[in-house]
């Protein structure tokens, strides 16, 4: 497995070698949509780990009041991404993405507040890549992220 920098940079890969895509345009300005990436390496035969829209580190913090709405909430956010946007490919040529990963900038947490980063958010993203593929409602999921949190939540008390 190598991440996508040494794809990009032109080195030739045997065929087996799964490459995990962890750019974006959030993250690095002269990158392409990951999407684009994710499309680019499945048609040129390799597997995928696709990392780029699960970046933990790239959340927006605000006050959270009782009226918000989960429609504005990162969790939603992650679990409505649609991993195949502007794909062009049938079923088998997608089976190539063969999972993701809720990845955390090292330069954002510390031994103080990794826990707090990562989870619940992780969760959300595990939710995601567990589910198939045209669940797009929050119903089902939310339950369990509300449980799953408060499980999380009296961890963190101990």
């Amino acid at each position: 497995m190598v991440w996508q920098d040494v794809w990009d940079a032109g080195v030739k890969l045997p065929p087996e070698v799964v490459i995990e895509i962890w750019k974006n345009t959030s993250l690095v300005s002269e990158a392409q949509s990951w999407s684009t990436y994710l499309s680019k390496a499945i048609h040129e035969g390799y597997e995928v780990i696709l990392a780029a829209p699960f970046n933990l580190s790239m959340l927006s913090y605000r006050k959270w009041s009782a009226s918000d709405s989960i429609i504005d909430s990162e969790f939603y956010k992650w679990y409505n991404i649609d991993l195949f946007t502007d794909f062009i490919g049938n079923e088998t040529i997608r089976e190539r993405l063969i999972g993701g990963e809720a990845i955390l900038d090292e330069k954002s947490v510390d031994a103080t507040n990794s826990l707090k980063r990562f989870w619940p958010r992780a969760a959300v993203v595990a939710e995601k890549l567990w589910s198939v593929s045209n669940m797009n409602t929050m119903e089902d999921p939310l339950a369990r992220f509300y449980v799953h949190g408060s499980r999380i939540h009296e961890l963190l008390k101990s």
